[in-house]
């Protein structure tokens, strides 16, 4: 995993996607991967030349930033930490438990109704929230704010060193 990690961040999309593939060519002949890979680039680069055409300031503004921050072309599949992808795993599991034991198209249902639950859940707390943080977000910044009256700064010659 980390090593995947320090391959993006050591070398540009373009060696990425060679390292991709070849190891395509070496380990899964004729399965497609490689015309996946450069479609995508392909897609990305057509799709920058229409927004460009839709929007020129909009499209200069995005081209100075990195594309992994916001072109899903440039998105990794693999999770960053395996701790958060483990603790994925067993709150889905912890979900579906009452459904494992039934039949797959039951299972399904029971997921679905689950995730229709949460989805409406979640659009209450969205809808009844006047602030424009939802309510754990301001509780954190409260929090935050707290601390900060805490602070003690003192001036030292001329710059100001803060103390806790």
């Amino acid at each position: 995993m980390g090593t995947q990690l320090l391959i993006r961040e050591q070398l540009s999309q373009d060696e990425v996607d060679n390292i991709y593939v070849e190891n395509a060519n070496e380990t899964q002949e004729g399965s497609g991967q490689q015309e996946q890979i450069i479609e995508s680039s392909v897609e990305n680069e057509q799709g920058m030349e229409e927004f460009k055409k839709f929007n020129k300031h909009a499209y200069e503004w995005l081209s100075k930033i990195p594309p992994k921050h916001w072109s899903r072309s440039h998105f990794s599949c693999f999770a960053i930490s395996d701790v958060l992808l483990n603790n994925m795993c067993e709150v889905f599991n912890g979900k579906i438990v009452a459904g494992r034991d039934k039949a797959i198209i039951t299972l399904l249902e029971c997921i679905r109704n689950y995730l229709m639950n949460r989805l409406v859940t979640v659009m209450q707390v969205i809808n009844s929230n006047s602030d424009v943080l939802t309510p754990y977000a301001t509780k954190l910044l409260k929090t935050s704010m707290k601390d900060a009256t805490r602070q003690v700064y003192i001036l030292n010659s001329k710059t100001i060193q803060d103390r806790i």
